[in-house]
């Protein structure tokens, strides 16, 4: 569920704060899609919904507007 994919995205980050986490479907897949700000570092973690994989783990300034 949710929790588990926030646990899931925070080791990936290495820490930080969980800002949001939706139930997204990223390329036909059910994901978790877990937003987590980190310093001035936001991470952007797709977790698969069926078995807690990591699909995508991007990274961007925090400040960064797009």
């Amino acid at each position: 569920g949710p929790q588990r994919a926030g646990e899931i995205a925070l080791a990936r980050a290495g820490g930080g704060r969980i800002t949001e986490i939706e139930a997204e479907q990223e390329h036909g897949r059910p994901v978790w899609s877990v937003e987590i700000v980190s310093g001035d570092v936001e991470h952007d973690i797709d977790v698969d919904r069926d078995n807690g994989a990591v699909l995508r783990a991007e990274q961007e300034r925090a400040d960064d507007d797009d």
